[in-house]
């Protein structure tokens, strides 16, 4: 009997290591899978914006364009077709300023570092276009250039872009980050002509006359600053504008829409606000691509702000 008990006991141990081991390898491959799904998820969150080519314009490809005006210079702007991009098809366009070149932030300045409005781009099938600021035959990376060259030179390409791409010239967005949230109706609603282009406006993270820019004779003092960018938004004639910011998602209005509201300005603009926490939004920040909250990367990621942005954008594309 002892024998017989003996023979089941060492059966049941070899079955319970048996069943031990099995359970040990489900529990390392759960792990393993765990693992590879975050890299998966966390791949998956972000585009990248495609590098700048040296070629023509394509179906999926963003390339450097020298307008004739510019030859000889390195006076450039950039494009981008939509995936889904074919010839003698109509598509929106959405016109991008950059942000001034300011390390700490790492923003560049530069057409070819732009970001803001590559998803837009993917998701609504858009053709995007990226302008410079221009002072005699050179691209400038803080603030406007010389601001009539740079009104220009929009004027002249962005009619061009929309003749030989298929741009729907009733379908055409301006926005910009940071110095091109501003340029946004400081450049955008400068005079009658250019104010005619658009059918709306997305800015983040500044808005032209909110805050006083000191040396700057177009930014100060504050008074006349504001009066004139009163006078500008004027221009808006009540079409749509998406103004976002750098914020915490709470009750407390952004500087953008406090400064808006406190002087009267949401009577010439159908005007939507949105505050984006985008140290939630960003892995690891700060980090090496994003070391400030201040970015225009925030859109390469997956968020409710974002689908928030598209859906704006859907709402106005006809």
């Amino acid at each position: 009997m002892k024998m017989e008990r003996l023979f089941l006991f060492r059966q049941q141990e070899k079955e319970y290591q048996k069943l031990t081991k099995y359970m040990e390898i489900k529990r390392i491959v759960f792990v393993v899978a765990v693992v590879i799904g975050t890299c998966l998820t966390s791949i998956a969150q972000i585009l990248t914006v495609p590098e700048m080519e040296p070629d023509k314009p394509a179906a999926g490809k963003r390339v450097k364009v020298i307008p004739p005006e510019y030859e000889n210079t390195d006076v450039y702007y950039s494009i981008y077709l939509p995936s889904i991009y074919k010839v003698g098809n109509q598509y929106p366009v959405i016109v991008e300023y950059t942000g001034n070149y300011f390390p700490p932030t790492a923003s560049t300045g530069e057409v070819k570092d732009a970001n803001l409005a590559y998803a837009l781009a993917e998701e609504l099938g858009a053709i995007w276009i990226v302008l410079p600021y221009v002072e005699k035959g050179q691209s400038i990376l803080k603030w406007w250039g010389n601001e009539e060259e740079t009104i220009n030179y929009a004027l002249t390409n962005i009619p061009r872009v929309c003749k030989e791409y298929g741009g729907n010239e009733d379908q055409i967005f301006i926005c910009g980050f940071s110095r091109g949230a501003i340029a946004v109706n400081y450049l955008g609603l400068y005079n009658d002509e250019i104010a005619e282009l658009w059918c709306g406006f997305f800015s983040h993270d500044h808005y032209d006359g909110q805050q006083e820019w000191r040396g700057k004779e177009w930014g100060s003092p504050l008074k006349e600053y504001r009066a004139q960018a009163k006078m500008r938004m004027k221009r808006m004639n009540g079409r749509p504008a998406l103004i976002s910011s750098n914020g915490f998602d709470n009750d407390t209005p952004s500087k953008e829409e406090q400064y808006i509201i406190e002087n009267n300005l949401d009577q010439y603009g159908t005007l939507s606000f949105i505050k984006v926490p985008i140290p939630q939004l960003v892995d690891d920040f700060p980090n090496e691509e994003i070391p400030h909250a201040h970015t225009d990367k925030w859109m390469l990621y997956n968020s409710s702000y974002k689908e928030e942005v598209i859906s704006w954008f859907k709402k106005y594309i006809k």
